[in-house]
């Protein structure tokens, strides 16, 4: 899928009025995974990114996997987006299932 593609389907599934909206979403998102998720996983994730989010990702990447469930995922989603828990669900969920 092209990036183009991706801030599409993002913006119909978060109901968003611009793709910069659906931009943020996306690049909070993976932040927040990319601490999460174990090397091979990460890798495998990064690999069917599009380039620019690939990038993103990877640049968020630091260390060991951290352990927090999907609270922790929704607290870290809303603080880099600036907006409340509730607000971060929905975007985290936009995001999530346009990779389902």
């Amino acid at each position: 899928m092209s990036y183009d593609e991706l801030l599409a389907l993002v913006c119909d599934r978060g109901g968003y009025a611009a793709p910069e909206q659906a931009e943020q979403a996306v690049i909070a998102v993976l932040q927040v995974l990319a601490s999460r998720l174990c090397p091979e996983l990460a890798q495998t994730l990064a690999d069917e990114l599009p380039v620019f989010l690939a990038a993103e990702f990877e640049d968020a990447r630091r260390g060991e996997a951290e352990t927090f469930g999907t609270a922790e995922l929704f607290r870290r989603v809303a603080e880099r987006m600036g907006t409340q828990t509730t607000t971060a669900r929905w975007d985290a969920g936009a995001v999530l299932s346009s990779f389902a």
